[in-house]
């Protein structure tokens, strides 16, 4: 069951979700520079991982099937346990219109849970938006597989995926010489997009976002977003962060600010800053940027930046082509295994007798996912055969 850490009743539209051991560990180092953050869960099948979280609410997954010890790194396990919480699931999504969905790839729990839960959440009608590390260059090679696919599987399963290199969010946060220091200024890094991106939807900014204008810029891409930001303080913040941002190095190739086709970048400081220096620093940011680059802004103020200027940037490369459908483009108010039904097309089909039990007819449907399994695939999603001629 879903517990509260504070015994409250959640009823706000937009969470973010911190799923995995290490999203979890992410997500706490990030509430310590938050301020006043939505409604956070966390999911994982490490109990001992959720008892230490600081989310407001804590979603164990398949703990018939782990028995609450994890998933061993095996993405197998947490697709399975993903599964067989199901329903638990569902009820955190059933009161969500938006989520931001944060998780580790590389692992089992990220990696094999994080494409079967976007599903679900996007067929009870919440969008989401999935943020996912992926490992360090030095990890071995079958990690970095695991994640690869992992991260093709959840970009095919979300409205918008952002993909977060360690190794480069670490070099980017200024590679600290202590580990501890590393991992939190890599972590405060991603908690600053993850903060820029829920006040400005939830529509707290001088500049705020929406969810169609994110998703117009975002979606429907050959390959992830990416993520960039440039921090500062002091006399020359604004340009000083603005240099940062530009020389990112997470922003390459087609993800570089003076390639994307699309982008998405939002400011981030203290009550002190001036009009003038978000007027500059826009103006400049879009004078690096070509002139049929979508770009979208937002604008964030807080006491609790202080002297700090932040500028974060979430870049598109390659638009989808117009032909190839993505999930972002589908209606996600209505369950995906209705809109696949939709027939898209009037080429002859092969026309099949409805599904019969026989014997056991009389026996419970496997409902996974909203799916009756005990039907074959290619009948359940009205896979199309071209008839013989």
């Amino acid at each position: 069951m879903i517990s509260s850490s504070e015994g409250r009743e959640f009823v706000r539209q937009r969470k973010v979700v911190a799923l995995g051991g290490g999203a979890c560990r992410a997500l706490d180092r990030m509430l310590a520079r938050w301020p006043r953050p939505p409604c956070t869960v966390a999911v994982d099948t490490d109990d001992r991982s959720l008892d230490a979280s600081r989310a407001a609410a804590h979603l164990p997954l398949g703990g018939r099937l782990t028995k609450g010890f994890g998933s061993g790194g095996d993405p197998r396990v947490g697709k399975l346990a993903a599964e067989e919480s199901v329903a638990e699931w569902r009820s955190v999504c059933a009161d969500t219109d938006w989520m931001l969905l944060l998780t580790a790839l590389g692992g089992g729990t990220g990696t094999g849970a994080a494409s079967t839960l976007a599903r679900v959440a996007m067929s009870c009608g919440t969008r989401v938006t999935a943020v996912a590390t992926l490992p360090f260059d030095f990890e071995d090679d079958e990690k970095l597989k695991r994640a690869q696919r992992g991260l093709h599987e959840l970009h095919a399963a979300c409205d918008a995926l952002i993909a977060v290199p360690n190794s480069g969010l670490v070099a980017a946060a200024g590679s600290p010489h202590e580990a501890n220091a590393a991992f939190a200024a890599a972590d405060g890094a991603v908690g600053v997009m993850l903060t820029a991106l829920c006040h400005m939807i939830l529509g707290q900014g001088l500049l705020t976002l929406d969810m169609p204008s994110l998703q117009r810029v975002l979606g429907g891409r050959v390959r992830p977003a990416a993520f960039g930001f440039g921090r500062a303080d002091g006399e020359s913040r604004a340009p000083t962060a603005l240099a940062d941002l530009l020389a990112c190095p997470l922003l390459v190739d087609d993800h570089r600010l003076s390639q994307a086709t699309a982008a998405w970048a939002g400011i981030l400081a203290g009550n002190d800053v001036s009009f003038r220096e978000i007027e500059t620093t826009l103006e400049e940011l879009r004078a690096a940027m070509k002139p049929e680059t979508t770009l979208l802004t937002g604008v964030y103020l807080d006491e609790f930046f202080g002297d700090e200027f932040n500028l974060v940037a979430i870049t598109a490369g390659t638009q989808r082509k117009a032909e190839e459908p993505s999930l972002s483009q589908l209606d996600v108010s209505t369950p995906l295994s209705k809109t696949a039904r939709r027939s898209l097309s009037t080429e002859e089909q092969l026309k099949f007798d409805p599904p019969q039990k026989g014997r056991f007819k009389d026996v419970d449907p496997t409902i996974v996912g909203g799916e009756d399994l005990d039907i074959p695939t290619f009948v359940r999603r009205k896979i199309r055969f071209e008839a013989a001629r």
